[in-house]
Formats: structure tokens, sequence, C-alpha cells
């Protein structure tokens, strides 16, 4: 277990240092916890009911609760760390009624460390679910993150991002070939990295030229909840411009399609040639610049919707709203 001095000692003053006035008023401003001032409202240590759990003892029953069991192993061992690395040490010794007041200065705490947003979401929300099975009213407070994601960049269209295809075919004598094959692809089709690693001739109809594939996203997921439902696969259509590319690939060979020698290599290889090219993105982007340039040439947005997978509509307008901007721009352009 990694536990900080400064930490520890933050606990214990704010689990000792109330006053009996501020105690029954519970409006105290609390310093130091972690290295960081902020407010805080805790309940009074004396007169505490003994049925009252910490936040250490909630996890332990967590632990062996239901949910965990129908939870996939790999996420119960992410929250697992959670608990263990961060959640525990921070504030395993506080009352639970006491952890929404902690909970913000928990979040700047891991901030300073240079933890993301996205990372800070999942260890409350595992906070919560082990909170939630014990006492299933408990809300988690609205959080402020700091350290922002940076923004997708939604503005490119398929022709921007020609120039790193070409960096990375000539990246590498061996791989770079079909790394450049595999950027046109998801130029082309929308297709995550994921996915094209994983075409194979079965999944290639020559006759139609289509490609139907369940998503690796959804199958994660439902993976991760051990949920009974289906995967519903989806088909979409290979452009006149890439049907070379598996053209080039037998009928009979085995196996996928792109001999590479893993996605992180292919990964590592974009996320170099977008640096190089001086364009901000990585494999992803291509995925982003084709529904761009889709509803750019006037493309139905519930066409859209189903090229890319989006179970909900509301997720494939924010490219609807990427190219409002450019409406702007277009008009702040007319001169007199």
């Amino acid at each position: 277990m990694i536990e900080s001095e400064v930490i520890k000692n933050g606990l214990r003053s704010l689990l000792t240092s109330i006053t009996k006035e501020e105690a029954m008023t519970k409006e105290l401003t609390m310093m130091d916890l972690g290295g960081q001032a902020f407010q805080v409202q805790v309940t009074p240590k004396r007169g505490r009911p003994r049925s009252k759990k910490t936040v250490a003892e909630i996890y332990d029953n967590y632990k062996y609760s239901a949910k965990q069991k129908d939870q996939s192993k790999d996420l119960n061992e992410c929250e697992e760390r959670y608990f263990r690395l961060h959640i525990i040490p921070f504030m395993g010794k506080l009352f639970v009624e006491d952890v929404a007041g902690v909970l913000q200065g928990y979040v700047e705490h891991r901030e300073k460390a240079g933890t993301k947003p996205d990372t800070l979401a999942k260890e409350t929300r595992a906070l919560k679910k082990a909170i939630n099975e014990d006492d299933p009213m408990w809300r988690k407070p609205k959080l402020r993150f700091t350290n922002e994601a940076k923004r997708v960049e939604l503005k490119h269209r398929v022709k921007d991002l020609i120039p790193v295809i070409e960096e990375v075919k000539a990246s590498s004598k061996k791989y770079g070939a079909e790394y450049a094959k595999m950027g046109m692809v998801a130029s082309f089709t929308s297709m995550r990295l994921k996915d094209i690693s994983e075409i194979d001739n079965k999944a290639l109809d020559r006759v139609n030229w289509k490609i139907t594939f369940i998503q690796s996203k959804v199958k994660n997921i439902l993976r991760a909840r051990k949920s009974h439902k289906t995967s519903k696969p989806i088909t979409v259509d290979v452009n006149e411009q890439i049907r070379d590319i598996f053209k080039q690939v037998p009928e009979t060979k085995k196996g996928y399609l792109f001999d590479i020698p893993g996605t992180k290599a292919v990964t590592t290889a974009y996320r170099r040639a977008f640096r190089v090219c001086g364009i901000e993105g990585s494999f992803h982007s291509f995925r982003h610049a084709c529904a761009t340039t889709l509803l750019a040439n006037g493309a139905n947005i519930k066409v859209v919707q189903d090229i890319l997978g989006h179970a909900n509509i509301n997720t494939t307008m924010k490219y609807v709203h990427a190219l409002d901007s450019d409406k702007k721009d277009a008009i702040n352009s007319i001169k007199i």
C-alpha cells in the first residue's frame, strides 16, 4: 500500500482537530488534506453511531458483493487498484457520510499528480458503487476537473490527413505500407484501429464489397458488464478508392488481412507521423475525419450514425456542431 505521510497527517488533523463549536455548526474550513486547503463538512467524531462504516470497511464488504461477481475480472482488478493505491490511503479512515465533503479535495490532490479526468471519473465511480452497495441513497457530489482532456479535433477532412498517411508509409520499410493501408481504410470506412486489425476474409464480402463486423468497443463493454446481450454487427461499404488494398490480399489467406506486429505499433507510428506533419491527432482522427467529411458533403445524419455504429444519434451530432463553426467562418468571410 502506498501511503503518504502528508496525507496521513492531513487525515489525522481532519479527524481530531474539530472543536465542539465547529462540530455543532458543521461549517468548517479544513486545511491541508494532501497539502491542499478546501471547504469540508465533517460529522462530529464524538457520538457517532458504531454502525457507521468507514470507506475501508465499505470496500471490504463490496469486494464480496453480488455486484462484484457480476463484473468482469479486468474491471474488478482496476477497481481494486483504485482503492488500494489511491482511495484507501486518502480517505480510508473517513466515515462514509464525510466522503462527499472531501471528494473534491481528493480530485484536486490526484490532479496534482497529473491524473486525467477520465481516470478520476472511473475512480470516483468505483467509490460510488462501493458506497451504494451499503447505502443506495448516497449520491456523489458534482466534481470539478481542471486537468481537462485535450479537445478532440473534429474539423479535419480526409484530404487533410493524407500527408500523415504518406509519412507513415515512409517511416518503416517492413510495416510502413501496411500501416498506410490501415489509415486509408479508416479514412473511408470510419472503422476503429482494433476493428481494422481484425478484418479477415470471412468479414469481407468481395462480391458486394462490404465489411461486416462487431465493434470491438461494444464487445469490450458487454464483456466488462458480463452482459448476456448479443452484440449487433454493423456493415460498411468498401469505397472504390480502397478496394485495391483488399484485392492485393489473396482470398485464401487465413487469419487477419493486415500483417502488423500489433495495434500499439500502429498507434505509435501514427502519433509520430502526426507530430512530424504538424497536425494534432492520432489514428482515431481518421474516424473523426471520415464522419466530418461525410456530413460536409451532405450526407444524412442518420446515415452517418449507422456508418459510425453509434447507438445514440446525439453522439453523432457532435460532428454537426463541429461544422457549425465552419458556417460561421464562411459567413464572416463575406466582405463588401
